[in-house]
C-alpha cells in the first residue's frame, strides 16, 4: 500500500474558543494514539486531508510530518475515527492510530458491489447486509476495498463473507457465514393476499349488516300488524 506524506502542526493551544478559531481557519483538530506512546494533539489543513481521502480512501497509510517550532517528527498512522458535523458534513475531529509496519493490525475495508443483478432486473430487491469487512494484516497489505460482482445473482441468491476474494496476506475476521448481499423476492403477493382477506372481511361484514337490517324491518312489520289487529 502507498504511504502518503502529510504535513501537520503540533497543537499547543486548547479550549472551545481556540477550537472554533482553528476550524474557522480551515484546520481540523486531531490526535494520534498508539501503543506505549503519549497521545499527540495536532492540527491538519482540511483541504489537504480531504484530498487524500478522495484520492486514496480512508484506509490510506499516512506519514504525518509533525512540525513543532524548529524540529519535525514523523509518525505513520491510519485513520481510526472521524467525527463529522451532522449539518455541514465536514470533518470536525480525527483520531489517528499509530502503526508498527512490522506488526499485523485489525482494521476494516469497504465493500463495493459492481454490476446489476439478474434478480434485480426481474423485480427482486438487493439487500446490503454488510458495507465493510473486518480483516487482519500488515499495514502495507491493507486493500483499499473488496469488490463483489453481483451480476449473476438471481432471486434467492446470496454471497457470504467467506466467498469474497482476499489476498493470501489478508485474514478475514468477519464471521465467514455472514451474508454480505442477497436478492430477495418482492412482497407483492403478500400484499395481494392481505387485500383479498380484507375484501372478504368487508364483504362478510356487509352481509351481516344487511341481515341485521332485514331482521329489524321484519320485527317492525310484525309489531305494526299486531297493533292493527
Amino acid at each position: 500500500m502507498q504511504i502518503v506524506n502529510l504535513e501537520v502542526a503540533k497543537r499547543t493551544e486548547f479550549g472551545k474558543s481556540n477550537t472554533k478559531r482553528i476550524k474557522a481557519q480551515g484546520f481540523i483538530p486531531a490526535v494520534i494514539y498508539g501503543e506505549k506512546m503519549i497521545p499527540v494533539n495536532i492540527i491538519i489543513e482540511r483541504a489537504k486531508l480531504e484530498a487524500i481521502y478522495r484520492k486514496t480512501g480512508k484506509n490510506t497509510l499516512i506519514k504525518l510530518l509533525i512540525k513543532e517550532e524548529k524540529q519535525t517528527s514523523e509518525e505513520t498512522v491510519l485513520t481510526h475515527i472521524t467525527d463529522i458535523d451532522p449539518l455541514s458534513r465536514k470533518y470536525i475531529h480525527i483520531d489517528f492510530q499509530k502503526v508498527n509496519m512490522k506488526k499485523k493490525i485489525h482494521t476494516t475495508i469497504p465493500i463495493r458491489c459492481i454490476g446489476e443483478a439478474i434478480g434485480v432486473k426481474r423485480g427482486g430487491i438487493l439487500i446490503h447486509n454488510l458495507d465493510q469487512l473486518d480483516i487482519t494484516c500488515l499495514p502495507t497489505n491493507i486493500p483499499k476495498y473488496v469488490e463483489i460482482n453481483i451480476e449473476e445473482l438471481t432471486i434467492g441468491d446470496s454471497i457470504r463473507a467467506s466467498e469474497l476474494k482476499l489476498d493470501e496476506e489478508v485474514e478475514l475476521e468477519t464471521v465467514a457465514e455472514e451474508v454480505v448481499v442477497a436478492i430477495e423476492a418482492p412482497k407483492v403477493e403478500e400484499v395481494e393476499e392481505a387485500t383479498e382477506e380484507e375484501a372478504a372481511t368487508e364483504e362478510g361484514a356487509g352481509e351481516a349488516v344487511a341481515e341485521a337490517t332485514e331482521t329489524d324491518e321484519s320485527k317492525k312489520t310484525e309489531t305494526t300488524e299486531a297493533k292493527g289487529k
